[in-house]
């Protein structure tokens, strides 16, 4: 903290702001304030990994922002992760990538109704609700424009 309160204010100070504005459209959709999961087995370029883990908990704040490492016995236990922006083990756990999430190698993911991620271990939250709650019907979501999920149907 003595670091934050000494260093430079005007410095300019990059921020995950596609990812943060992601979970916001998220939480529009569903009426509820998302947790999110950063997925340490993901390596991004360079530092990213570091950067992108050390920032979420601040810039998602007040959520719930935990770290998740599958391979190594750490699951996903919610429905929304950050990883990889080319995470290989998204179509085998049923993750759909959030459109224009994409900061320093990673994006958001959101696992699909039915998904294979909690089933094997490695975390899938129920499906998404509707904002009228539980006992609203339980079809799909009606899409937003912009379509929340890359190559989701307009």
């Amino acid at each position: 903290m003595t670091l934050s309160l000494q260093a430079d204010p005007s410095q300019r100070r990059d921020a995950p702001v596609a990812i943060e504005q992601a979970v916001e459209r998220v939480e529009a959709v569903t009426g509820e304030q998302a947790e999110v999961d950063m997925d340490y087995s993901c390596s991004g370029p360079g530092l990213t990994r570091h950067q992108v883990m050390n920032w979420l908990g601040f810039w998602l704040s007040p959520r719930d922002v935990d770290l998740a490492d599958p391979p190594q016995g750490t699951p996903f236990d919610s429905e929304y992760v950050v990883s990889c922006a080319d995470w290989p083990e998204a179509a085998e756990l049923g993750a759909l990538r959030v459109s224009d999430s994409g900061y320093y190698g990673y994006a958001l993911w959101v696992f699909a109704r039915g998904g294979a991620g909690r089933a094997r271990g490695r975390g899938t939250a129920g499906p998404l609700r509707s904002p009228a709650g539980p006992s609203a019907p339980q079809g799909p979501l009606p899409t937003p424009s912009p379509p929340i999920v890359a190559g989701a149907p307009e």
